[in-house]
């Protein structure tokens, strides 16, 4: 990879053709942190340290402590200790903000190696209700629904079924 002087890297995101648009289904949502790139393979003992949260290498070509970076403005930056980034664990249950149709947000969830969320206990029922409660202000504000679920009744009317059913 050759990247010029004062070059752009862009995480989390890219552009579908040169200084084309962003498509918001193909955003990343979630952290990004310890971006740092080397000139060079890491060895047999950096790379288990770096991924066990044993210690961190600054990159020579990008170093995520030293290099300049700017955020979008739909992102917020936290600071955290190298431990508490180890730490994070997947919720769950992601809430994307955008209003979808319902076969977009299908698709954005499969993308992301998810799917519609379908509640089948009642403690499942009530993590979901508390996440819809938490953003109706915004899911809301324009009428229309305010969270899709995974089922349907697309294909025979008061018959509903898992959206991710083999047999759908």
């Amino acid at each position: 990879m050759l990247m010029l002087p004062n070059s752009t890297i862009a995480l989390g995101q890219d552009q579908d053709s040169l200084a084309g648009n962003f498509d918001a289904s193909q955003s990343f949502s979630g952290a990004i942190s310890d971006v740092n790139m080397w000139p060079r393979l890491l060895t047999d003992e950096e790379m288990p340290n770096i991924t066990n949260c044993n210690e961190r290498i600054a990159g020579d070509l990008i170093n995520w402590d030293a290099d300049t970076w700017s955020i979008g403005e739909d992102s917020s930056e936290v600071n955290m200790t190298l431990h508490e980034t180890c730490d994070i664990s997947p919720l769950p249950y992601f809430m994307f903000p955008d209003k979808l149709k319902f076969t977009d947000a299908a698709g954005l969830c499969k993308a992301f190696g998810g799917e519609l969320t379908t509640p089948k206990t009642a403690e499942e029922q009530e993590v979901v209700y508390n996440m819809a409660l938490k953003n109706t202000a915004y899911c809301a504000k324009d009428g229309g629904a305010l969270m899709w679920l995974g089922i349907t009744d697309e294909s025979n009317e008061s018959v509903w079924r898992y959206y991710s059913d083999d047999a759908y």
